[in-house]
């Protein structure tokens, strides 16, 4: 309906801080299907910013020394040396509106999944796909 909300939605809960090991999340984006990608915020919980599996697993293995030269790096360096926009809106936007936003990204963002701020001060993350079929 017109009036579901974000919130509504089989949300992702894959939050990892922005000094976590690069190997241990591309395993986990390898192996786990269902992750659209990882939620990266600060040690005070604040959104850095957001990687999609397809991008680090595309980007990663296209670079030349591939995972190789990120695996015990944090994944904060991922983020600086590639840095991705990322939509971030509140859990309570209506879905039709959050799709609205979600199509102004540039073109070769668009698939990307769309961050959650919840209301207790946490994100998740929709996949694009699950966005549009609602």
């Amino acid at each position: 309906t017109k009036e579901t909300v974000v919130a509504d939605l089989g949300l992702i809960d894959y939050q990892v801080t922005d000094s976590e090991p690069c190997g241990e999340i591309i395993l986990r984006l390898r192996e786990e299907k269902e992750l659209c990608g990882a939620i990266i915020v600060d040690d005070s919980g604040n959104l850095r910013g957001m990687l999609s599996r397809n991008f680090v697993l595309e980007w990663l293995l296209g670079q030349r020394y591939g995972i190789d030269a990120f695996r015990k790096k944090p994944i904060s360096a991922v983020l600086d040396f590639n840095q991705r926009p990322t939509l971030c809106i509140p859990a309570s936007l209506q879905v039709l509106k959050a799709v609205e936003q979600s199509f102004q990204r540039p073109k070769e963002y668009v698939d990307d999944p769309v961050a959650i701020a919840m209301e207790d001060g946490s994100y998740r993350m929709v996949d694009m796909r699950m966005l549009l079929m609602a």
